[in-house]
């Protein structure tokens, strides 16, 4: 596995259908969709491999797009670790809480870092042997007041780039994403951390408070799928973030 490793999914692939097709089950209580619809079964299968305490969190959800959404993240993280180490199976990983309750491996496995993101139907999951880590995933929708977010969010060099940019929006969520991926991977809540992060032109490095952070970063704007999405790893090996990988996960295919 590369040192630095994204996967990105789509539930509605797990579905079986397009990202346009209608679902009212979706808005249900996961306990109250029939057990032999589509969502029923792909709750099913992606909640086999959690623990009795996240399959207890999956069905507290108001909605079905919820548990399925949590109940696929949290599978596809535990297939990822388990590519990482094949000699455990997806289902017997078991996780300690850190501050803010952000789980983690320990023992021989403590060197393996791991986050994970999800906005409706998208999932990412970020695995890493190279340090700390943290990413984000938002769809591509640009917020309709991201001017007046940008004022509070971003550094005045940034706004600038947006601005002068041909596509403002895509920019601005390439910031947005960056900025939660590197605050996700340094421990700092989002809106403590946003003021004091200033993403370089090109978006490969961060300053915080001004100093470069040593960290690796990688981001991708795919509007035609639907998503913009950035990773961070904090290390000081180069030949990490040169063999970032990221790659597309069917879901349908677990």
């Amino acid at each position: 596995m590369p040192p630095v490793n994204i996967v990105v999914a789509n539930v509605y692939e797990a579905l079986g259908v397009s990202t346009d097709t209608p679902h009212a089950d979706l808005k249900k209580n996961i306990g109250r969709v029939h057990r032999n619809t589509r969502i029923a079964h792909a709750f099913r299968q992606a909640n086999s491999f959690l623990s009795a305490e996240e399959q207890q969190k999956a069905l507290r959800f108001r909605f079905a797009r919820d548990s399925l959404l949590y109940a696929h993240a949290h599978a596809l993280l535990r297939h990822e670790l388990s590519m990482n180490h094949p000699e455990i199976k997806p289902a017997a990983w078991t996780f300690c809480a850190g501050r803010c309750g952000k789980p983690y491996l320990t023992g021989r496995y403590r060197t393996l870092w791991f986050n994970l993101s999800h906005a409706w139907p998208f999932i990412a999951v970020l695995t890493c042997s190279a340090g700390r880590c943290g990413v984000d995933i938002e769809r591509a929708e640009t917020p309709p007041a991201y001017d007046e977010i940008s004022e509070h969010a971003l550094h005045a060099e940034e706004r600038a780039a947006i601005h002068e940019s041909n596509k403002p929006g895509t920019l601005f969520l390439q910031y947005w994403t960056m900025k939660e991926a590197v605050c996700k991977a340094i421990g700092c809540g989002m809106p403590r951390g946003f003021p004091a992060l200033r993403i370089q032109p090109g978006l490969q490095a961060v300053l915080l408070n001004g100093r470069r952070l040593f960290a690796c970063l990688a981001t991708t704007a795919d509007v035609t799928a639907g998503y913009v999405l950035a990773g961070c790893c904090l290390t000081r090996r180069a030949s990490a973030c040169e063999a970032t990988s990221v790659r597309l996960e069917r879901l349908g295919a677990t």
